[in-house]
């Protein structure tokens, strides 16, 4: 789960990972906020949800699969972002296996690669 945004289910997300300011001690979460605050700047208008955190990295949901391509390229220009990725977030109900609860990402990983 991640922080500061709401979570959308089985949606496309960019993972965002930061370098160096996870090394600013106690300044840490202005850096993130900063940081957080530039992605949100970068990616309006490309079709994005909110910037979320997760345990040292930042989530961005992405309203549309066609969306990646330009947020990507945007991206790839922000300063202090180490590196990103497309990812596919499966929420995990209460009761549910994780088996259950992934198969369809198996299943959409098994058909790219088919």
């Amino acid at each position: 789960m991640w922080y500061g945004a709401v979570m959308f289910a089985s949606a496309q997300v960019a993972v965002l990972r930061y370098h160096e300011i996870a090394l600013k001690g106690r300044n840490r979460p202005f850096f993130v906020r900063r940081l957080a605050e530039n992605v949100a700047r970068v990616t309006a208008g490309l079709g994005v949800g909110p910037v979320g955190r997760a345990s040292a990295r930042l989530v961005l949901p992405l309203r549309s699969p066609d969306a990646w391509p330009a947020v990507r390229a945007r991206l790839e220009r922000v300063f202090g972002l180490a590196n990103l990725s497309l990812a596919h977030q499966v929420p995990l109900p209460v009761g549910v296996s994780p088996e259950v609860a992934l198969a369809p990402i198996v299943d959409l990983v098994l058909a790219q690669l088919l």
